[in-house]
């Protein structure tokens, strides 16, 4: 079950799972309401996506200047593609990342970023439920 967004602010209900919760409480502490609420529609204008049999979520977006997404990560081990650069910020929790042609793992934690190029892919260790912002290009 998908969580209700309140005009006021995003927030979680008890029928909502963690994943579902996790995001709500992100968006709340974004500006995405200012961006993308839509007052004569009474919507959010957004791309939902969800990986590895929903064991990743995601929300994407425009910024100001680049395409986004915000999203949860359960706990797993995965390997993404890219398409365009990629910039990845933890947001919460931590993710264990070998980057294109590296030989080891590397922890980022809450407020660290990676960055792969285009048409490359990566690999993640996910310990914990994490939250993430992406940019792409």
């Amino acid at each position: 079950m998908l969580c209700p967004f309140a005009l006021v602010a995003l927030s979680a209900t008890p029928n909502c799972d963690l994943k579902t919760a996790i995001l709500a409480d992100l968006i709340s502490r974004t500006n995405f309401r200012n961006q993308f609420w839509q007052p004569n529609l009474g919507i959010m204008m957004l791309n939902v996506n969800e990986y590895f049999a929903g064991n990743v979520k995601s929300i994407g977006f425009q910024t100001e200047t680049l395409a986004a997404s915000v999203g949860v990560m359960a706990v797993g081990q995965y390997t993404f593609d890219t398409s365009q650069k990629e910039t990845m910020q933890v947001v919460s929790g931590k993710l264990t990342v070998k980057l294109p042609g590296a030989d080891d793992w590397r922890d980022y934690a809450a407020g660290e970023s990676f960055v792969v190029a285009a048409n490359l892919a990566f690999d993640l260790i996910v310990e914990v439920e994490t939250a993430y912002l992406c940019t792409y290009g």
